[in-house]
């Protein structure tokens, strides 16, 4: 959680979850000619404010001073609104390798400004201490509270166990939408739903003959892309019609991407990184 310190005009803020990997903060010192550089781990929050004694800082965890410079200007493309939280959902947790993915996920995102929500079970002696009944109504709920603090959703859309999208993820798609909250999805897989549908028949025959496939040539069950599309943007899919890996994050980023520039995160050649302004954000 970022700890939010006013400033008489303006602070910014790098925060990076703690399943994510490590990023470097830059920022340039125009009015002296300087550059700043620092490193952020996983878990930490750094803040930068203006003014002859702003200092770049760490307050997570009441970590103190780690080291200081001071930012007399900073960049005018720098957002001044809250950095987002999104939330990653999709099958990504039953990966073998869940929370060093998620935490590249994570990286993707802090680049275009945006700060990942990934609904990892991070807590697994606790869960192990609880019985079935209780352990999957602890994850519900943790992950319901986390889709609450959410301000988009980064859904994906990539098939698993079947030819269509996880079923969880369907799920957390349609609350989403209820709420009328940004939607952006997309899938590893460029085989069109109708085409996966009639390989699953093949090795799965339907409980009865006769059952129609609706396919309309979509990636997925009509309602998934229209799901997405009510936020204005289509189910993004592997370029050249080839599938990808399950675990690719190719159009992850891009996904990411799109969803940094609909948000006005991330406008081209900006050197933003996850970056919180608030207040006057001129040059001087």
């Amino acid at each position: 959680m970022v700890q939010r310190d006013h400033c008489e005009d303006v602070e910014f803020i790098l925060s990076v979850p703690a399943c994510g990997a490590a990023v470097t903060l830059s920022g340039a010192c125009h009015s002296m000619g300087a550059s700043v550089t620092q490193g952020v781990p996983p878990g930490g929050t750094w803040q930068a404010g203006r003014g002859r004694r702003a200092a770049i800082r760490r307050v997570a965890d009441g970590a103190g001073v780690m080291s200081a410079a001071v930012l007399r200007s900073l960049p005018r493309r720098w957002s001044a609104w809250p950095v987002p939280l999104a939330y990653l959902a999709g099958p990504d947790v039953f990966l073998p390798h869940a929370a060093a993915h998620a935490g590249r996920k994570a990286a993707i995102c802090a680049v275009h400004g945006i700060t990942a929500l990934p609904p990892l079970n991070e807590d697994v002696a606790t869960l192990a201490a609880m019985t079935e009944a209780e352990a999957w109504r602890a994850i519900f709920a943790k992950d319901l509270a986390m889709m609450e603090r959410a301000d988009l959703v980064i859904a994906n859309l990539t098939p698993f166990r079947g030819a269509s999208a996880d079923a969880g993820t369907l799920v957390e798609l349609g609350w989403f939408l209820g709420r009328g909250r940004p939607i952006f999805g997309y899938s590893n897989s460029a085989t069109p739903f109708a085409a996966r549908s009639a390989a699953q028949l093949a090795r799965v025959p339907d409980p009865m003959p006769g059952l129609s496939v609706g396919g309309f040539g979509l990636s997925d069950n009509l309602m998934i892309p229209g799901a997405v599309e009510t936020g204005g943007h289509p189910v993004l899919l592997p370029e050249g019609g080839r599938d990808l890996p399950f675990d690719s994050l190719e159009v992850f980023a891009r996904c990411i991407a799109l969803a940094a520039r609909a948000l006005g995160r991330a406008p081209p050649g900006s050197a933003t990184i996850g970056i919180q302004g608030r207040g006057d954000t001129t040059n001087r």
